[in-house]
């Protein structure tokens, strides 16, 4: 009896009807459902880097990628890196600064940036063509030798062996690279001295 009491009430001060009164107490009980359900949501956002052609299987574990997955993913990003010309450069090491750990980002980004630069002030392009490749699942890690060539018009004025290391992350469905560099042809994986200075 008292809620008709006082929707007569509501109605007589405000000259609202019955009929919307119930329609905003309706529209009054969604917003508070959306808020609950907003507010209970999951915002996880997952990505999973998948090299562009699959050449072989893989499987993705915990904190561990398989060998066939570092290889592949490692071939595409090194071939980013190294593999450039004047007008490539830089859209590739933009490209792969989306595969980059947070960690590692700014030395990466300052270090692909800088060749991407160099390489349109020289009017070079270079390619690095990998001999070997060795993948390490249990040091995440991928490690290529190969030729590096440095070309000047239609000119090779450089060629060099060079060894390099990809060493990756994987968190949260996400495999990222925490570094990349050239290595040791010995011991590839063997983590990098930091000389004191």
């Amino acid at each position: 009896m008292k809620l008709q009491q006082l929707s007569d009430d509501i109605g007589f001060r405000t000259g609202i009807k019955r009929a919307f009164q119930l329609f905003l107490a309706g529209s009054l009980l969604t917003n508070l459902l959306l808020a609950v359900a907003l507010t209970l949501a999951d915002r996880t956002h997952r990505e999973t880097m998948v090299p562009p052609e699959i050449k072989k299987g893989f499987w993705v574990e915990d904190s561990k990628v398989s060998g066939d997955y570092l290889e592949q993913m490692g071939l595409f990003l090194v071939q980013l890196a190294m593999s450039n010309t004047p007008i490539s450069a830089e859209y590739n090491a933009r490209t792969l600064l989306k595969y980059v750990g947070p960690a590692s980002y700014g030395e990466i980004e300052k270090l692909l940036l800088g060749n991407a630069k160099r390489l349109k002030d020289d009017n070079a392009s270079t390619v690095f063509a990998p001999s070997q490749i060795t993948a390490s699942e249990k040091e995440n890690a991928v490690a290529f030798s190969g030729v590096f060539s440095t070309y000047i018009s239609d000119k090779r004025v450089s060629q060099v062996q060079k060894d390099l290391l990809v060493r990756f992350g994987y968190s949260g469905g996400k495999v990222y690279i925490l570094e990349m560099r050239e290595t040791d042809p010995k011991l590839p994986f063997k983590d990098q001295d930091k000389k004191a200075g």
